[in-house]
């Protein structure tokens, strides 16, 4: 029987590479056939401006993208470079640039801060449409120099602002409402302001969820009603700046926060007198510290450190963080009967004050048992 030769599939051949528009457009590669779109928004997240601008190198299809890509401009310390030349850097850039922005963020470390000096180039920058569609903004100043009103135009977009060392305008009441509509995360550091000012901005922020106030000065009681905010961190009382002492705020209270779950008094001086009236929500409280003097929660009321008093215990928290209280054990189980529900115990510092390590967690293991 004769054996029936088998046909050979022919080989199949790869296509030539498409001719269709000519040069580099010929063999893209598989990221430079994405969209403008896709392509402006991965260069926007680069960690600096001149990272992307470096891609206009790669190929004539990325010459143009870093331009109308979302401006990441981040205005770092440049050894060698005079401040003017530094400051005509940044004109230019705007001045090239149509927009819109991602993040603008001065190095805390730069030499280009906020001060009188710059205040009208800062002004200038504020106002370039460059920057429109803003969604975050790191800005440090010197000399408590005011901040430009021209900064309120990115309201509408603004979803993370971090403002150092700054004045914050006063805002009249007949002034048209604040908002902030976007705005998530929101952080005050050396800033002056005063108490109906930032009211009136935190009664703006509808979407806040982290808020961090820090040697805030001008005012001496900070109230924080807010349907959404989820985590709070301040630090208070009094400072030393511009080589003076300054009083800042010493009082915080929480009126109404139902979303609230962390409140963190942060650093120390914290501020004296901290009042929760309403945060059903509160899972993580502390470090506190002897600089409160006075801490009310519900019915519990603290005395520096000592629990005086509490006719229901508030079950939500979970986390409680202390600084050192020394021999004063008593203190710690008054603690763990104002909030019974405690999974995790930090005290922080020297906790021994005195006794062996031994010795104090054989007490403190009794205390957990007992509780």
């Amino acid at each position: 029987a004769s054996k029936k030769r088998r046909r050979k599939e022919p080989v199949p051949q790869n296509p030539p590479p498409s001719t269709e528009g000519g040069g580099d457009d010929a063999n893209l590669d598989l990221i430079s056939r994405l969209p403008d779109e896709i392509l402006g928004t991965i260069i926007s997240l680069l960690p600096s401006t001149k990272g992307a601008a470096r891609t206009a190198i790669l190929s004539s299809r990325w010459r143009h993208l870093w331009r109308s890509a979302p401006l990441n401009l981040s205005v770092d310390f440049v050894p060698y470079v005079q401040e003017r030349d530094q400051i005509a850097n940044i004109s230019k850039i705007l001045a090239a640039h149509p927009g819109p922005a991602r993040r603008l963020s001065f190095s805390e470390c730069g030499h280009i801060r906020l001060r009188p000096s710059l205040y009208d180039s800062f002004d200038g920058w504020f106002r370039s449409s460059a920057l429109d569609g803003l969604e975050e903004l790191d800005l440090y100043g010197n000399d408590n120099c005011p901040l430009p009103l021209s900064v309120l135009r990115f309201a509408p977009t603004l979803c993370v602002a971090k403002i150092y060392c700054c004045a914050f305008p006063e805002i009249e009441a007949a002034a048209p409402a604040l908002s902030f509509p976007r705005l998530k995360q929101l952080k005050l550091h050396s800033v002056s302001i005063s108490e109906t000012t930032l009211h009136r901005l935190l009664a703006g922020c509808t979407a806040l969820e982290a808020l961090q106030l820090h040697h805030i000065s001008g005012l001496s009681t900070v109230r924080i009603v807010s349907p959404t905010v989820r985590s709070i961190s301040v630090s208070g009382s009094h400072s030393i700046l511009y080589n003076e002492e300054v009083l800042l705020f010493s009082e915080l209270v929480i009126e109404d926060a139902p979303c609230l779950e962390r409140l963190i008094p942060y650093d120390v001086p914290g501020p004296r007198t901290v009042r929760v009236i309403a945060a059903p929500k509160l899972t993580v409280l502390g470090c506190l510290s002897r600089e409160i003097s006075n801490l009310v929660i519900g019915t519990i009321i603290v005395k520096d450190m000592i629990p005086i008093s509490f006719t229901a215990a508030v079950r939500t928290v979970k986390v409680l963080a202390l600084q050192s209280i020394g021999l004063n054990l008593n203190a710690i189980v008054g603690f763990l009967r104002c909030f019974p529900c405690i999974e995790k115990l930090y005290i922080q510092g020297n906790s021994t004050d005195g006794l062996s390590r031994q010795q104090s967690r054989y007490q403190l293991c009794q205390i957990l048992c007992s509780e």
